[in-house]
């Protein structure tokens, strides 16, 4: 067991100390309620832990929180796997558990010995109610609902808004992590003062307050409806039939008998009812309430704990009076005092263990009673709408917040009943759509291209090759540069998607790149479970932020595309690439389809997720293509091919090779110490300066030889020659002969692979033939290259 000091007696040591010593093993369990740290109930193993949770609660709690107003809610946990230990302190109008509702909540890391001072939401009882009520992960639901409240926060404070971090180790991570609204993160290695954690905990609850503001997004209008009533249809037991019959219903009717006639001018103050809710509820229900008021059909549940009121649906009165011969025969049904109501929707009625509705986490000093019905006023109902609706779009009964907006302004009878600010609409169920108005631009970010550095021979423009470019991405294409090795490709490429974006990625084809590669695949996880996991081309496309799923736009630069069969590699991508919707075969942990949508704006607005790939369009797949071997052209299907702009990215003509061109090239690489070769010019002494300056020309001289000789015979480009002429600049050898030789075994030679051993042959004599001055003959060692050649290219020269 391990020693615990618990003498230290500030939040710093108290924090610090059970986080040091909390075990990771699973063989501790113990749990502590009451909101009165001197009634805790402490059960489990004897451990000085017990001390220490003890003064973390009464240093903290009694002597920093308002003890009126807040609840403290420890609780400590080791079972089968590790668990997250927490305090908490929660306003118990709203919730007194952590399982429901907002709070303010340690989190422990017993992994990553972290600790997190968090604003959260409960998660478990919202477990199986969102499960009942969503198709989709339920920490999704809690994602959104975590987005949805991190709107209310101030515009500045200095706490993290996203999810914490908490270690993938720990059981429950995930949901905890995704209801954190926002954190402040502390790590054992640099354990703050007290002073600041206090001051941190200070604002943690400046935030919390905040949080439970609902309603902060509406304001209520004035107009029809008159009034807003809350009717509770029997726990949900009666909610089908409300909903299918388009009714509201109370199950016994006002008492003529013992209060004499009423009319519809009639005032409930008017009669001797007093607390007689037999007669009180009914007459409400019978007279007061009229056409064009709202009626919120839920239930609301009282008690200690992670209660959450139930809600099915909003409607407005369309009929003050129904008869119960117009409702079809529904079993169990036995109401006969009945209004109409055009109702919509807001939860099918799923059976749980605490519920049946739409879960609801409201404050529980709202204007909400566990009465049948209730008058609620127009700003008790303002906050209440928001909570509602926020709810429901979190489970996906709404696409959006505006969505619900717009369903509710929908029902029969209804003018605006709120006024919501447009930017807040959609904060956590954005479609695509809105995200593409915003990210979804081809906008450059600099004046031109840069093409400092770039050297391009006289005969090639290299602003019309520029201007090709340009004019191929605007136009929509895709882009493939094509030329021999060595002509600078690939830097172009770089270059050209720097002037559009900052957000890029670069990866070179191999030839036995498939779809897994490209597009992804079924790939094994730390769980013994497979998971889809993109390729490197959806990868490009979505991302894991703060929230979730976000939609990317990243750029593609493939280096050597013709290395790869690109049928193979590419296979639904080329449907894709020319504006079609592909269903992939494969499936996401939770069994959706992943989709690759290369159409987004012939579509109607989709929420976000984690499945679902949409192509930019403005997103540019950059390729290089080394012409060498032209027949590899033809690897690529002409509807892949009808997507690409070819831009050639042309070598030096031969004639145009000489000393001079090879200058600017060697000018442009910033390479020099061509000086240092003891080489003697036949003009001036070696150690003159002017001499010394023949010496790099003499080099650069004999090198463009090389290369002149050779392509006429196998075009490449400037860059292997760059990195010929660095070996030289680099070498401690001032005699040029060894090096000279070195250098064309290194980086010429690998590019001869397709030379006949005929052509490889005349080209050696050639560059052994002294007919220029200076010569590569005079320097090159013809037996070493003929051997090391011979055997690199398998071949006898």
């Amino acid at each position: 067991m391990t020693e615990v000091d618990t003498t230290v007696d500030t939040i710093r040591g108290l924090l610090s100390e059970l986080l040091r010593t909390y075990p990771t093993p699973d063989n501790i369990y113990y749990s502590m309620t009451g909101a009165d740290p001197d009634e805790f109930e402490i059960s489990g193993q004897d451990d000085p832990r017990r001390e220490l949770i003890y003064d973390i609660g009464e240093e903290i709690f009694r002597d920093h929180i308002d003890f009126d107003q807040y609840s403290y809610l420890p609780c400590w946990k080791m079972h089968d796997a590790p668990n997250i230990p927490y305090i908490g302190f929660a306003d118990p109008s709203e919730t007194t558990s952590t399982q429901a509702g907002r709070d303010v909540v340690y989190l422990f890391d017993p992994i990553d010995r972290d600790l997190y001072l968090t604003l959260n939401m409960g998660s478990k009882a919202l477990e199986k109610r969102f499960k009942a009520q969503s198709d989709g992960d339920y920490t999704t639901c809690i994602r959104r609902l975590a987005r949805w409240y991190r709107q209310r926060l101030p515009d500045k404070h200095e706490f993290e808004e996203g999810e914490a971090k908490l270690s993938s180790e720990l059981s429950k991570s995930k949901p905890y992590n995704a209801g954190t609204i926002c954190y402040k993160k502390y790590s054992l290695r640099d354990f703050p003062d007290n002073a600041t954690l206090l001051a941190d905990l200070e604002t943690a609850f400046e935030l919390y307050r905040a949080a439970l503001d609902d309603g902060e997004m509406f304001d209520a209008v004035d107009g029809a409806p008159r009034r807003v009533w809350h009717i509770s249809p029997e726990g949900g037991e009666y909610w089908s039939v409300w909903r299918d019959e388009s009714v509201a219903s109370m199950g016994w009717k006002f008492d003529h008998n013992e209060y004499g006639p009423v009319t519809k001018s009639t005032k409930l103050s008017d009669l001797d009812v007093g607390r007689d809710w037999g007669n009180r509820q009914p007459f409400q229900f019978e007279y007061e309430i009229s056409r064009g008021d709202v009626v919120v059909a839920g239930t609301r549940r009282k008690g200690r704990g992670a209660k959450l009121d139930d809600f099915y649906g909003i409607g407005v009165v369309t009929e003050e009076h129904i008869s119960p011969d117009e409702l079809a025969a529904h079993d169990g049904f036995d109401h006969k005092n009945l209004i109409g109501v055009d109702w919509l929707e807001l939860a099918d009625v799923q059976e749980t263990d605490d519920g049946n509705g739409l879960p609801v986490s409201i404050a529980r000093e709202s204007a909400l009673t566990g009465k049948t019905i209730t008058d609620i006023s127009k700003d008790d109902f303002v906050p209440l709408l928001e909570a509602v609706l926020g709810y429901a779009v979190a489970v996906g009964q709404f696409e959006s917040f505006g969505a619900a907006i717009d369903a509710l302004h929908d029902v029969d009878g209804v003018d605006r009943l709120v006024d919501v600010n447009d930017d807040q609409l959609d904060f956590y169920a954005r479609d695509y759509h809105e995200w593409a108005a915003e990210h979804d631009q081809l906008t450059p970010t600099a004046a031109k291209v840069e093409t400092g550095g770039l050297v391009f021979p006289d005969e090639i423009d290299v602003d019309r090759v520029v201007q090709r470019l340009t004019d191929a991405i605007e136009s929509g294409k895709h882009v493939v540069l094509t030329g021999p090795p060595g002509t600078g490709k690939t830097e172009l490429a770089k270059r050209l998607t720097r002037y559009y974006t900052d957000s890029w990625e670069l990866t070179t084809a191999t030839e036995d790149w498939s779809t897994f590669d490209t597009i992804g695949g079924y790939r094994p996880q730390p769980d013994d479970t497979l998971e889809f996991v993109p390729g490197v081309v959806l990868d490009r496309f979505l991302m894991q932020g703060e929230d979730g799923a976000e939609p990317d736009n990243e750029w593609l630069i493939i280096d050597e595309l013709n290395r790869a069969d690109i049928d193979k590699a590419f296979g639904s991508m080329f449907s894709a690439l020319t504006g079609t919707t592909v269903r992939l075969p494969f499936e996401s942990a939770e069994g959706d389809d992943v989709r690759l949508v290369g159409d987004y704006e012939t579509r109607s607005p989709a929420p976000v997720d984690e499945t679902t790939y949409y192509i930019p369009e403005s997103w540019r797949l950059l390729a290089t293509m080394n012409t060498v071997d032209k027949t590899s052209l033809y690897k690529m299907s002409y509807a892949f091919m009808r997507r690409f702009a070819f831009v050639p990215i042309p070598a030096p003509d031969p004639d145009h090779i000489d000393e001079t061109l090879l200058a600017r090239y060697a000018q442009a690489w910033e390479i020099s110490g061509l000086r240092e070769f003891e080489i003697d010019t036949g003009e001036r002494d070696e150690d003159d300066t002017d001499g010394a300056e023949l010496t790099a020309t003499y080099v650069r001289t004999v090198v463009s030889s090389l290369w002149k000789t050779l392509q006429r015979r196998r075009i490449i480009g400037p860059a292997i020659f760059e990195d010929l002429l660095r070996h030289l600049a680099t070498t401690e050898d001032q005699n040029l002969d060894g090096p000279l030789t070195d250098a064309v075994l290194l980086y010429v030679v690998p590019q001869l692979e397709r030379l006949t051993e005929k052509e490889m042959e005349d080209l050696i004599e050639e560059w052994m033939r002294a007919e220029d001055e200076p010569s590569p003959a005079e320097h090159l060692n013809e037996a070493l290259l003929r051997r090391e050649a011979g055997d690199f290219l398998n071949m006898d020269l």
